[in-house]
């Protein structure tokens, strides 16, 4: 599995049936110690100018303290899913998609891991 394995991703509202391209095309990235297969980097969900706003607010000392491990990556969706395979390796489904955004939060931090990415998708992202 992995050879040209790609995946497009898109969320609906189920409210008002907006999307949000969580990325498209994302390439496999790795396959994890707990069998789930890590894809590339997709989208970010926030606009240029707030990711900008953010680079101008990590210089100041006490927003450097929450700001200044960000990097370019920081707010990119991370996606990651349990395959169904059959015996010789074929991908057939996928019984679970876990998707999350790089800096904000990580795949072991699951006390604040939904919430973080519910806040930002409902307050920062652009739902169209």
């Amino acid at each position: 599995m992995g050879g040209g394995l790609r995946m497009t991703l898109t969320l609906i509202r189920k409210g008002d049936g907006k999307c949000l391209v969580v990325g498209d095309r994302m390439d496999f990235a790795c396959r994890l110690p707990d069998g789930d297969v890590l894809l590339g980097f997709g989208s970010s969900p926030v606009t240029r100018p707030f990711d900008e706003t953010l680079y101008v607010l990590s210089k100041l000392p006490v927003c450097n303290l929450v700001l200044r491990s960000r990097t370019e990556h920081w707010f990119l969706h991370e996606a990651s899913f349990t395959p169904v395979v059959r015996e010789e390796d074929s991908l057939v489904g996928v019984s679970r998609i876990s998707i999350g955004l790089h800096g904000v939060c990580d795949r072991e931090d699951n006390a604040r891991f939904p919430a973080a990415v519910f806040a930002t998708w409902d307050e920062l992202a652009p739902w169209i």
